[in-house]
């Protein structure tokens, strides 16, 4: 029996090695890794070898917030140029970064701006994070909520924009799109109108980038795509291709909220997972400067629209989801006897965010295993 508390229904595979976009089991099974938790290891799990490498030739890894550190400051200078912000703040997970983001819009309206206005407005259906104020402001399956009452006050979930009261809402945070357990963009008006009604009556506007953010739909962030620049946004996840990093990003002015002792995180910013984002960044920027994630992701969805039992192929970059006319769990566990590692929330619908660095061939291969998976285990002669 594990010792582990039973937070999760794990899989019965042990992983023993990972190479490149590949996972290897402890029978020696190679795998395609379509999973990685949820884009964590955006980059595949050969990226960082350099980033170890530096450790074994004597780069500290561990160094105190208050004491200087190059690759702190390298990776804030970096990330901010990307990104289009003048300031970060480093945590260590997505769900942190959304309790900063909290943190911040809070102070700044109340501080720095003197605005009474306390409620903060997020979509209906959206998972944010676990921790408390993070699960307070979604509204996603009632596991994640339930049993864990009372909930933090001072939020309000919303579906149309005209739901908001303007004369309250001090921040609205939103996903770019519906990302949880799915992916579903929204209408191309959506975040152009709450990015004008925030700006018009003086209300924060906060984007939960933290799936989709580090070229996963082929920007770097998908609010890119839209042309928008919100206030502040949360990122995670592929940020440093694996290694436990999450960060806010804003503005001079919203970010003179914080300041010392307001917030703090006490392995943020550390060399080693600075060293990762500053590495992602540079493997990132020239598969978004050179549109190889929308070619690759417009190639793997198309050749998946022509498979018979796959429906409502969708996904922007290489985020996709996919409507199975077959029961998708019972999909994941042959796709995954057939060397194929695919995540699915529910008996519908399967979930694949793949390595960036895939490549056509890769694809190819992935297609000819879904079709065989289908003629050999699913339909019916």
């Amino acid at each position: 029996m594990s010792n582990l508390m039973d937070t999760i229904e794990p899989l019965d595979i042990n992983i023993v090695c990972a190479e490149d976009i590949f996972l290897i089991t402890d029978d020696q099974t190679i795998m395609y890794d379509l999973f990685n938790d949820v884009g964590v290891v955006g980059l595949g799990h050969s990226a960082l070898k350099s980033v170890f490498q530096a450790l074994v030739d004597g780069e500290p890894y561990s160094i105190p917030a208050i004491l200087g550190s190059e690759w702190r400051e390298k990776a804030a200078t970096q990330l901010c140029q990307v990104m289009g912000y003048d300031k970060v703040f480093f945590c260590n997970s997505g769900t942190e970064a959304i309790e900063a983001a909290i943190k911040l819009a809070r102070r700044y309206m109340k501080v720095i701006k003197g605005d009474k206005r306390k409620t903060i407005y997020t979509l209906k259906g959206v998972f944010h994070g676990r921790t408390y104020g993070a699960l307070a402001a979604s509204d996603a399956a009632s596991y994640h909520k339930e049993d864990f009452e009372p909930h933090l006050p001072g939020f309000k979930h919303f579906t149309d924009i005209g739901e908001i009261d303007w004369d309250e809402c001090m921040a609205v945070m939103v996903t770019p799109a519906f990302v949880n357990k799915d992916v579903n963009l929204f209408d191309a008006n959506f975040l152009d109108e709450l990015r004008r009604m925030t700006n018009y009556t003086g209300a924060l506007f906060i984007v939960d980038e933290i799936q989709t953010g580090f070229g996963r739909c082929g920007e770097w962030k998908l609010t890119d795509a839209y042309g928008i620049q919100p206030d502040i946004i949360a990122v995670g996840k592929g940020i440093a291709n694996g290694l436990p990093v999450g960060a806010i990003l804003s503005t001079n002015e919203i970010s003179q909220a914080f300041t010392p002792g307001r917030h703090f995180s006490t392995y943020g910013g550390i060399p080693i997972c600075m060293m990762a984002v500053c590495k992602v960044i540079e493997l990132v920027e020239p598969l978004i400067d050179s549109l190889a994630i929308y070619d690759l992701g417009e190639y793997f969805l198309r050749e998946l629209s022509d498979i018979k039992f796959m429906k409502h192929v969708r996904g922007i970059g290489l985020l996709i989801a996919v409507d199975l006319d077959v029961n998708a769990k019972e999909f994941c566990i042959e796709a995954r006897k057939h060397g194929v590692m695919i995540a699915t929330f529910d008996d519908k619908c399967i979930k694949m965010t793949p390595p960036l660095t895939i490549g056509i061939g890769d694809i190819d291969r992935l297609i000819r295993v879904f079709h065989h998976i289908y003629q050999e285990h699913i339909e019916v002669p």
